[in-house]
């Protein structure tokens, strides 16, 4: 008998985990998210807009802008990488955030990528791998003091 589970902590409001007696529930590791502020142009059948993202990974972006797309939209995006041609991808717009001055959250949208070539993944994938901080630990001896990285 297949029962339906309980939302995952921080999934999109539409998804809901089926599974049947016995199995155990698992979910598919995400891509990481790179909190990073690039320009981005997007562009509906009817529109175009400008934004900038507040995070990015190798399945889709948050574009901060305060002009609402509608759930389900499917939109081209440019996404303008520093000192390289822009990240081409087509999305499909999942969630919608309201602002918040109080939280210092910016309005905006969460658009999951349809269609990114291999090429611009692979470019996704070396700027966030390029822009991750490493770090020392304290505790080694051989370590020096602890210090974040930045390329």
């Amino acid at each position: 008998m297949a029962r339906v589970d309980s939302r995952k902590q921080g999934a999109p409001p539409d998804l809901l985990i089926v599974r049947h007696e016995g199995e155990s529930a698992t979910f598919p590791a995400r891509p990481p998210r790179l909190v990073v502020r690039l320009v981005v142009s997007i562009e509906s059948d009817s529109n175009f807009y400008a934004g900038f993202t507040e995070n990015l990974s190798e399945s889709g972006v948050f574009v901060a802008t305060h002009v609402p797309l509608a759930i389900g939209s499917t939109v081209e995006l440019w996404i303008y990488l520093p000192h390289t041609e822009p990240i081409c991808a087509r999305g499909t717009v999942r969630w919608q955030r309201r602002g918040s001055s109080a939280e210092g959250t910016p309005s905006g949208v969460g658009i999951r990528f349809d269609h990114v070539s291999a090429a611009d993944t692979a470019r996704i994938h070396a700027f966030a791998q390029a822009r991750a901080p490493m770090f020392f630990d304290d505790e080694s001896p051989e370590s020096p003091r602890r210090t974040t990285l930045k390329p």
